[in-house]
């Protein structure tokens, strides 16, 4: 018998039963299953899960620098956005 598991959804997906599962939602599903959305990248790694509780939990110094802090440098080149220019 395999092991029941609860989680939080990180993309919606559609769900064997026909419904379609909205992210942020948390959801009961058996270890195969878990392990197929893991692959897909629909909800997260066990291990992910823990490290983000414990990364909340932890208070960061003062002005220590985190990925929060930096802003992405660059961005998406479209053409149609070049050409108007």
């Amino acid at each position: 018998m395999s092991k029941v598991i609860e989680t939080t959804v990180l993309k919606p997906h559609l769900a064997p039963n026909g419904v379609i599962v909205q992210r942020g939602e948390t959801i009961t599903v058996d270890e195969r299953r878990h392990k197929a959305l893991v692959r897909k990248g629909y909800v997260p790694r066990p291990e992910d899960e823990t490290a983000d509780e414990e990364d909340d939990e932890q208070d960061t110094e003062r002005g220590a620098l985190t990925s929060r802090k930096i802003k992405q440098r660059r961005t998406k080149i479209v053409g149609a956005e070049n050409d108007q220019q």
